[in-house]
């Protein structure tokens, strides 16, 4: 068997990259990696039952891209590949132009794998990528998952799987590939320009470390498959240890027992607060060595991370809270539930109401004063009047009585009429429309709380 076939094979089974039957969309600059890619998993593919595709994505930013995408149109046709050449536009505002281009790259090859029903996406990164790339986040600084480089697979939310089979296989490897099959690949004059940091590495400092071990690509290659495993054990240890001392989970909010955490080995600590931060803001861009030390620090009690992220703690919790955006409100129509926060009204006899509680209040439907609405609170500007007190106050005077945590204060579900608070979701009513002896038409406002808090059996109100 040709070497790369037998790489391609060797990683497919060690890492269940494709399997049998799989929809293959194979990304295809015309570059040496994935040419080398494409080629060698359409030979391979009658053998195994796949079903391969391969793509083009023509940024509009190289003069040479029009005559790429038809040479590789051509080639394609010979090999009777199925072949695409997606059109995108690149839009740099707030991106490194790089960055740009990637996103447009991936989104393009995301849309054409949904259109051909591909549950894979194949990528032509190789051993010398990898050295690149660790020692790129090597020279920036980088904790251990950073360390481990490109991985061999990455599940992307509403997106095919992406692969990158020939990350054990050197450059060196997979040109002599091309050649013995005569195949000729475009060279991107860009990776010569040594003012870019990656191509010095790639020119200066590469053949270096080379010279002192020829078979550096895949000495790195059995590093990271090593360091992989035992990263993956640390983050499964990572999970054990802290998710039982969470105490309040929801998008862009997290909070959690200070102590128990203090208590964590020091590596466990570091990386249960990078996970509290990937929770809150969905990613870990921006992660810092500086912001985790921060967030350690057993005496900040209110810390402005940056970028409106916010760190304070009170009553033994810690929270980290992303900038909030309030939702905007929605009409509290009976018979409608709303969700995600899972809250519904709903008009019901006086002898079926259930007993009133902190999920279930009770009204008199015909003293409503005006609409309803469903929305967030607004703690310095709304007003409550809580049952059992005669007198309206600010909510936040109330919330504050209450040991209500702030960050949680202006994210509380509300049923309100104007700035007047009727309801506090989960925690009080208001004193306004009680059921009495004359009330002919009961309204039932009531919440599921698993819809809305996904941390079970905690009161996400009282410390």
């Amino acid at each position: 068997m040709d070497p790369l076939h037998r790489a391609l094979v060797d990683s497919d089974r060690r890492h269940g990259l494709f399997g049998p039957h799989a929809t293959v969309l194979v990304g295809c600059s015309g570059g040496a990696d994935s040419l080398a890619l494409a080629h060698a998993l359409h030979r391979l593919a009658p053998a195994h039952g796949w079903r391969v595709s391969a793509a083009y994505v023509h940024h509009g930013l190289r003069a040479a891209a029009d005559d790429e995408a038809a040479r590789l149109t051509e080639l394609m046709a010979a090999w009777g590949m199925p072949f695409r050449v997606a059109r995108v536009t690149v839009d740099p505002r707030g991106r490194s132009p790089e960055e740009a281009a990637r996103d447009a790259r991936y989104g393009a090859l995301n849309a054409i794998a949904a259109e051909l029903g591909a549950g894979i996406l194949a990528l032509g990164h190789h051993a010398d990528d990898q050295i690149e790339t660790v020692l790129m986040r090597l020279t920036k600084g980088s904790a251990l998952p950073g360390l481990l480089g490109i991985p061999v697979s990455r599940a992307q939310a509403g997106g095919p799987r992406i692969v990158r089979p020939l990350l054990a296989v050197s450059r060196a490897e997979i040109e002599a590939y091309l050649n013995d099959h005569g195949l000729t690949w475009f060279e991107d004059a860009t990776n010569q320009e040594e003012a870019i940091p990656r191509n010095r590495l790639r020119h200066q400092v590469v053949p270096v470390l080379k010279s002192l071990n020829p078979a550096l690509p895949r000495t790195l290659a059995t590093i990271l498959d090593v360091l992989a495993a035992e990263n993956e054990w640390l983050a499964e240890a990572t999970r054990a240890a802290f998710m039982p001392l969470v105490r309040h989970a929801e998008p862009g909010l997290i909070a959690w027992d200070e102590a128990g955490l203090a208590g964590l080995p020091l590596a466990l600590q570091r990386r249960a607060l990078a996970m509290a931060y990937e929770r809150v803001l969905g990613t870990r861009r921006g992660l810092t060595t500086d912001r985790i030390e921060r967030m350690r620090e057993p005496d900040a009690k209110a810390l402005d991370l940056g970028d409106g992220l916010r760190l304070s703690s009170g009553h033994g919790l810690r929270w980290l809270a992303a900038p909030f955006t309030p939702p905007a409100p929605v009409p509290a129509v009976p018979g409608q539930r709303v969700d995600p926060w899972g809250v519904r009204l709903d008009l019901v006899e006086p002898a079926q109401a259930p007993p009133g509680g902190k999920d279930v209040v009770l009204f008199d439907a015909d003293r409503l004063p005006g609409p309803l609405e469903w929305r967030t609170a607004r703690p310095r500007t709304d007003r409550f009047t809580p049952w059992g007190h005669r007198d309206s106050h600010p909510l936040e005077r109330f919330l504050a009585k209450e040991r209500v945590p702030p960050p949680l204060r202006e994210r509380l579900l509300v049923l309100a009429v104007g700035d007047e608070i009727w309801w506090v979701v989960g925690l009080r009513r208001s004193l306004h429309a009680p059921i009495d002896e004359g009330t002919r038409r009961v309204l039932m406002a009531h919440q599921d709380r698993r819809a809305w808090f996904d941390i079970a059996n905690t009161d996400p109100y009282h410390v």
